[in-house]
């Protein structure tokens, strides 16, 4: 499990003035949904496999902002409305998947997510952001194993890693 302590700010600021228009006009609560996928696999590779939904359901389950967002966007100039709504905010949608550590090809939905305009427009960036980077080096770490068949793998993977991305990288529970 990812780590209970990421914020729901983890998100893009773009992400949050939208919401805030949505709130402003009174569109928060319009239902909404959009698929993930992608368009090429990169290199040449021949396949993609799906990885980080449990993280992501485990990040959503838990989304809300702490008191620290809260001071934060205040200095952001947000409406005090709206910022009283994001204080509370929990997300609420469904998500339909493929499986986590299914073989997946470009351009065909892996996920959806349904919810309100608010919410769906919110989970963009860190769904993204999960699906993206455990997708990539479960499909790495799968070609590894593949050209080296039986033999004993060793990776120093972990020093080029980006930030939490090191926790998401590492095999076993978390």
């Amino acid at each position: 499990m990812l780590s209970p302590s990421i914020s729901g700010s983890f998100i893009d600021l773009y992400e949050l003035t939208m919401g805030e228009t949505y709130f402003l006009e009174g569109r928060k609560d319009a239902p909404a949904n959009f698929d993930y996928f992608f368009r090429k696999i990169p290199n040449g590779g021949g396949y993609v496999l799906f990885a980080g939904l449990h993280d992501l359901l485990d990040v959503l389950e838990t989304f809300h902002f702490t008191d620290a967002d809260i001071t934060f966007f205040r200095k952001l100039h947000f409406r005090p409305s709206y910022i009283d709504f994001l204080r509370d905010f929990q997300f609420r949608g469904s998500i339909y998947s493929v499986s986590e550590g299914e073989v997946v090809f470009p351009i065909c939905p892996l996920l959806r997510v349904e919810g309100t305009l608010f919410e769906t427009q919110l989970v963009e960036t860190l769904l993204l952001n999960l699906l993206n980077f455990e997708s990539l080096i479960a499909t790495k770490a799968s070609r590894m194993r593949h050209v080296a068949g039986n033999r004993l793998l060793s990776d120093f993977g972990l020093r080029r890693a980006h930030g939490p991305g090191v926790v998401l990288a590492v095999p076993g529970p978390r």
